[in-house]
C-alpha cells in the first residue's frame, strides 16, 4: 500500500484572517498583528491593569514593532 507524504499545513491561526499573511509577534503588546493589513489580531483583553493592553496602539507600527524587538531581544 502506497503511503501519502505527511504534509505541514499552515494552521489558520499563524496567518492574518484578512489577507492571509504570516503574522509577526510583538513583544511590547504580548499580541500578534498582521504586517501586511497592520491590524491587530488579538482583541485586547478586559484588564484596566494590564501592562500591554493597557499601552498598545489602535493599530500595530510594524517598523516601531521591528526596532522595540531587536533593542529588547533577550541575550
Amino acid at each position: 500500500m502506497h503511503k501519502t507524504p505527511k504534509r505541514n499545513p499552515i494552521k489558520l491561526c499563524e496567518v492574518c484572517i484578512h489577507c492571509g499573511t504570516h503574522r509577526k509577534y510583538s513583544e511590547k503588546y504580548d499580541a500578534y498583528y498582521c504586517p501586511k493589513c497592520l491590524y491587530w489580531l488579538e482583541i485586547i483583553c478586559s484588564s484596566r491593569d494590564c501592562e500591554f493592553c493597557s499601552i498598545r496602539p489602535k493599530y500595530p507600527d510594524k517598523k516601531e514593532e521591528e526596532k522595540w524587538n531587536k533593542r529588547n531581544r533577550l541575550k
